[in-house]
Formats: C-alpha cells, sequence, structure tokens
C-alpha cells in the first residue's frame, strides 16, 4: 500500500500528495537492487506509532554504522519468486528446471544477506538465523541444475545412466547412418552429407528421384519436394531404441523435478520471512543511498509536537542543484506554535512549507532526511498548499480553499502540524484578509503546530 492505502484518512493521503511524497518515493524504488526491497518501499506508510518510526530510524542508523565501518549489505538483483512460492503451496504442484534455478538464486542471495549480517554485532544479527537458508536444500538444488535451469546428469543416479545410454545410442544410430552416407554405390542418392531429425528421429535427406533404391520408411518432404526424409528400415529399431530412451529420461526428469519443488515447498514459510527480512533491509539501503543524494542525516522524532530544525532544505531541489540550496532554521511546538511567513512571489514560501512537512514524513518513513536539529511526533498533518479549482464540483480556487480549510478545522488539533500556502488568496484582500485571520486563530486556539504563509497586510499585522 502507498500512501493511499485502504483504511487510510482522507487527509493522510492529502497530505502526502500535497508535499510531493510519491516523488521522493520513486527516487527510492529507483535506488533499490531487487523488488523486494521495492515491495517494502511502496507498501511503507508514514502515519504510524511513534514505536514504529523510532524502530525504523533505529535500524536506518544501524546499517549507517554499519557502512561507516566497511561493512554494507550484498547488492543482488534476485528474481521474484512470490508466485512460485503461491504456486508450491498447492499439493502436487512441480516447478521447471528454469523455476527452480529462481528458486537457488533467491537462497543464495538469503545466504549471502545471513553472511553479511554476521560480520557485525549488533541488533541486526539476530535477523541472520531467519534469513539463513536450508543448506542441504540449496546444495541439492545446485547439483541438480545448471545455471540456465536445465537438470545434470547428477541430478539422480536413475537420470545419469539413462543419458549415458542416450549418448551410446545416439553416437551408434549415427555410426549406422555414416555408413548408409559413405557408400560409395550411394553416393548420388543424397541431397547432403547429413543426418537431421524429424519427429524425434534420425533420418536421411533422400533425393526425391531416386525413391525406391533403398527400402525406408518417409518421414517428411522438403518445401521445394525435391527431398525426402528417410528412415532405412534396418535403422528402425535403433530409433525406436533412442525413443524409449528419451521416454524414460523424460519421466525420470519431471520425477526429479517433482522431488526437487517437493523439497522447496517444506521451505515457503522460512522463505517467505527471509524475503519480508531481505525486503526491508534492502529498503533501508537503498533510504541511505538517496540520502547521500541530498547530503541527507538521520535526526531525531522526539515524542512531542514540536521540532528544532537547522540547514531545513527541501530534499527534491537538494538533488536537482546540488551544493546550490540554502538551508533554513525553524522552530515551533514549544512557546510559539504558530508562524506566519510573508514575502514576495518566488521568495521560496512554498518551499519552505513542503520542506517542513516532506522531511516529517520522511522521518516517519525512517529515512535520511535533508535538515539537522530535532524533528516532532505529530499524529495528524494537513496541507493547504495549491489551487484546487475544480470546474466539476463548481469550486472556484476561493471556494476551493474554503472547503479545504473547514475540514482542516474540524480535525486540528495540539497533535497536528499544519501547512496553509498563501492563505485567504483568491477574493478581495479584506475578506481573504478577515478569513486568513480567523483561520489562524482558530488554529492558535487548539495549539496546534502551524506554519501559514499569506500575502495579506491584516496577516502581516496578525502576527
Amino acid at each position: 500500500m502507498k500512501d493511499a492505502v485502504a483504511g487510510a484518512a482522507p487527509w493522510q493521503d492529502s497530505f502526502s500528495r500535497a508535499l510531493d511524497l510519491e516523488d521522493i518515493r520513486a527516487a527510492w524504488l529507483a535506488k533499490c537492487a531487487h523488488e523486494y526491497g521495492q515491495h517494502y518501499v511502496e507498501n511503507l506508510h508514514p502515519w504510524v506509532g511513534l514505536a514504529e518510526i523510532q524502530q525504523r530510524l533505529n535500524m536506518a542508523l544501524l546499517l549507517a554504522e554499519r557502512s561507516a565501518a566497511g561493512f554494507s549489505l550484498p547488492i543482488h538483483i534476485l528474481p521474484d519468486v512470490r508466485s512460485l512460492l503461491d504456486l508450491l503451496e498447492r499439493p502436487g504442484a512441480i516447478l521447471s528446471g528454469r523455476e527452480l534455478q529462481q528458486i537457488t538464486r533467491v537462497l543464495h542471495g538469503q545466504k549471502h544477506y545471513a553472511s553479511a549480517l554476521r560480520e557485525v554485532n549488533d541488533t541486526l544479527t539476530e535477523w541472520a538465523t531467519d534469513l539463513e537458508p536450508s543448506l542441504p536444500l540449496l546444495r541439492h538444488l545446485q547439483q541438480a541444475l545448471d545455471d540456465e535451469g536445465e537438470l545434470l546428469d547428477a541430478a539422480s543416479a536413475e537420470l545419469s545412466a539413462i543419458r549415458r545410454q542416450l549418448r551410446q545410442g545416439r553416437a551408434e544410430i549415427q555410426r549406422f547412418l555414416q555408413g548408409f552416407l559413405r557408400n560409395p554405390d550411394w553416393q548420388d542418392y543424397w541431397q547432403d552429407q547429413l543426418i537431421v531429425q524429424r519427429n524425434d528421429r534420425y533420418v536421411l535427406p533422400l533425393k526425391t528421384s531416386h525413391k525406391g533404391r533403398i527400402r525406408v520408411i518417409v518421414h517428411d518432404r522438403s518445401a521445394s519436394g525435391e527431398t525426402l526424409f528417410v528412415e532405412p528400415l534396418t535403422a528402425v529399431d535403433l530409433n525406436n531404441q533412442l525413443v524409449q530412451d528419451r521416454q524414460a529420461e523424460r519421466l525420470e526428469q519431471e520425477k526429479v523435478l517433482r522431488a526437487l519443488s517437493a523439497a522447496v515447498s517444506q521451505q515457503v514459510p522460512s522463505m517467505r520471512r527471509a524475503l519480508k527480512y531481505i525486503g526491508r533491509l534492502d529498503g533501508v539501503r537503498a533510504a541511505l543511498e538517496l540520502g547521500k543524494d541530498f547530503q541527507g542525516t538521520l535526526v531525531q522524532v522526539d515524542n512531542r509536537p514540536a521540532f528544532d530544525l537547522h540547514n531545513l532544505r527541501h530534499p527534491l531541489l537538494c538533488m536537482q542543484h546540488p551544493g546550490q540550496v540554502v538551508g533554513n532554521p525553524l522552530a515551533l511546538g514549544e512557546s510559539n506554535h504558530q508562524l506566519v511567513i510573508t514575502g514576495p512571489n518566488t521568495g521560496g514560501k512554498t518551499a519552505l512549507l513542503k520542506a517542513l512537512g516532506l522531511n516529517h514524513l520522511m522521518a516517519y518513513l525512517g529515512m535520511p532526511v535533508a535538515a539537522e536539529g530535532r524533528l516532532g511526533y505529530f499524529r495528524q498533518g494537513f496541507a493547504v498548499i495549491g489551487d484546487a479549482q475544480d470546474i466539476h464540483t463548481d469550486l472556484s480556487t476561493f471556494s476551493a480553499q474554503v472547503s479545504r480549510l473547514r475540514r482542516v478545522l474540524e480535525q486540528a488539533d495540539q497533535h497536528s502540524l499544519v501547512l496553509l500556502d498563501e492563505l485567504g488568496n483568491g477574493t478581495d484582500p479584506r475578506e481573504g484578509g478577515a478569513l486568513a485571520q480567523a483561520v489562524a486563530e482558530a488554529l492558535l486556539s487548539v495549539q496546534a503546530c502551524a506554519v501559514l504563509t499569506s500575502h495579506q497586510e491584516i496577516m502581516k499585522r496578525y502576527a
């Protein structure tokens, strides 16, 4: 589930959309090494309890400390085997060799992650046990399959014996048919000096003009009609034996694949658990990598609805303009609960609003942020940013803003972070100013932590 999760309050999705959280999420997803990490990132929700937020940040801090000490997580492109695990939960399910090779790659990945976690003794080391794959199963799969998922002779003693017999049979019939091709009395009979296969049998290319000169069974004819692909009657028994051996090989291969699939099916619960750990590890690693792109830091989230930040920047701007974004100090929620920002257009008011809200959301997700200091824990967030004019519902810019503000005032409390941009805009300055002041006073009365921007003269006097 992304930010628009089933059962989420409307303000949660609205807040995230207004602050461009999905742009950050898209950049985060691009840093993930595999689909398990991406699945973790896609389903991560910022509005959770403080304990969960601190747990996320602590895990990121542990990985950051490991990385700084030279102990990094593996970065492997792992195949997505979740649908195969679903299939294996059905009785009698059989995976192909190629599918089992994908399972093998994931088991290898589990082994590498477990080894990496054991390199350092910290809280994450405990995860190694859950990540460690079944080594007997891994060895069995490695002995049975090549890199392309084809069964090796060593997959079973019976398969090895059948394939040895097949090789001998192929060599024997090819020697026999080469005798026909090399017979000086029949040199003119053959279109080419080649042995080919038709209908799973070895045959020779006989010129149509020489049909009847040798006792044969015709299996096919060329498109031009000048060549017949024939099996000499004396080669029938040898070909029959090959057909039987191939059938025996197919049956044995199916038996081996069934046994391997059954063995893997016993490990489905542990593999699912391991993939969740792998996804979370990769997702947090990717967050740290993304943080480097905007010189991010892991900051503390206080248990109070108050923040004290310096060098606050917008992470997306930092990525677009490396080294050029100027940070700002911003503190609110202790003795002061409201900040009014005025100034000309293009002065950075909206960017500052978005930076404040977006960095809070990123910290709640367990990510580095483009700020230093201390963030606050807010149970709710409200943002009225941008023009919400809607022709379909007959809402003007001002009417839409009023509608959104009404929802904010109905729900905001002392545990809320409220970001209102260009408050009172879109109508007569006197009416807009009066509305802006009324909204600001209402938010102040419930002690919501609010940052407001406005061009209205009355708001400057109010502040």
